[in-house]
């Protein structure tokens, strides 16, 4: 029932005065929906946690820090970055915490009561190129002995420009000299390659590359470059709008299914700032309309993955004939997106001249030609595909 209060003031505060009904038809399909987590998608948020002890000295608090990692599993995220320190006050520690960070082991430990990381993902470790030899050795012997997710380091933000590109070269100097050493711990890098000159001046050095789409004038080249180096592919959009909810489930949905990127990224979400996913207070955790619609898109990746499954069963069954049809299903999806788009839409923005944030707020859509209809149809679609299937299989 649709309703109003009939007065603010007065002996009927507080009654409501109906103003119609609204009937909702619900279809629950016979399908299992594989979660986030069985997807093998790494999707992840940036999570400095600096920022809350910004916004007041008592914010930063192991309460707030589960409620927020409670709030991305619930989201679908399956991984986070860390932003941690090991050293407070001079000394090596895994236990102990600065005054904008919480400790490495009370972080791990709420990782693990939230449920929020899947089985096999890494996490991203933001300042571990930023020690030496001890530390990491403490860091990575802890993760073996309590059997911590696996800890990428990233090392030197978007080493684009002529500095960071010195100071990356002397950041893999001291790691590689540490991997030659201790080759036992298969020690991975990552970082955020922010454009193609990123690419091809540090790219060699990582095995995860974190690009940034929409910087890039064409997702084609990044995907060629790391396939051409062997490079595992995640992305992510460092100046997306929290109000964009079209562009976020595309991003985090059709999109990343029909690139085939491993894991899918926005920074941040919450900076204090404009490009907060999120807004965080001592009382509630306020999400924008990006941040549920990051994930429908999410949910939308979970439909496409559940019939791919459901199609490799039907294959293996001897059942082409469903394969097939289901597989019409998947080559519409396809369709949806037109490559190199994505990179477009942030660059045609940027070269508006007459307003402030163009790339993050006025971006034009990404597939101008779709109906906004096509998510809840694919989605449809792939639904009814599976349960078709589901069934055949079963009887």
């Amino acid at each position: 029932m649709v309703s109003r209060p009939i007065t603010k003031l007065g002996p009927d505060l507080g009654r409501l005065e109906p103003l119609g009904v609204l009937t909702f038809k619900v279809t629950v399909w016979p399908i299992d929906l594989l979660s986030a987590k069985e997807t093998g998608m790494a999707y992840f948020m940036y999570n400095d946690t600096e920022y809350y002890q910004n916004v007041a000295p008592d914010l930063l608090t192991e309460e707030l820090q589960k409620r927020i990692f409670e709030d991305m599993r619930e989201h679908g995220m399956t991984t986070t970055t860390a932003y941690v320190v090991p050293v407070v006050d001079g000394k090596f520690t895994l236990t102990e915490h600065d005054d904008k960070h919480l400790s490495f082991e009370k972080t791990m430990r709420l990782l693990q009561e939230t449920d929020l990381m899947a089985p096999g993902l890494p996490l991203i470790w933001i300042w571990g190129g930023a020690y030496g030899p001890e530390v990491w050795r403490g860091v990575l012997d802890e993760a073996k002995r309590q059997g911590w997710p696996e800890i990428v380091f990233y090392v030197s933000d978007e080493p684009g420009d002529s500095e960071r590109a010195r100071g990356v070269r002397a950041d893999m100097r001291r790691i590689n000299a540490f991997r030659s050493k201790h080759p036992h711990y298969n020690l991975r890098l990552t970082t955020a390659l922010g454009s193609s000159r990123c690419i091809q001046v540090a790219g060699h050095y990582y095995d995860l590359w974190i690009g940034c789409m929409a910087q890039r004038i064409g997702e084609t080249g990044v995907i060629a470059d790391a396939a051409m180096q062997k490079k595992e592919l995640w992305v992510y959009d460092c100046m997306a709008a929290p109000v964009d909810a079209e562009t976020e489930r595309y991003f985090f949905g059709v999109w990343a299914w029909v690139l085939g990127v491993k894991g899918c990224s926005h920074w941040t979400y919450f900076a204090q700032n404009w490009l907060s996913y999120v807004y965080v207070s001592k009382e509630e955790l306020i999400p924008s309309i990006g941040w549920e619609a990051v994930r429908e898109g999410i949910d939308d990746y979970r439909y496409l993955f559940t019939l791919k499954q459901w199609v490799e069963k039907a294959k293996t069954s001897g059942r082409l004939e469903l394969a097939k049809e289901a597989e019409s299903v998947l080559a519409d999806v396809r369709k949806m997106v037109t490559m190199d788009n994505y990179g477009k839409a942030y660059h045609h923005a940027a070269t508006l001249k007459t307003a402030e944030l163009n790339t993050a707020y006025h971006r034009p859509r990404v597939e101008p030609d779709l109906p906004i209809t096509a998510y809840d149809n694919i989605r449809k679609r792939a639904a009814e595909a599976t349960a078709e299937i589901r069934t055949a299989l079963q009887n």
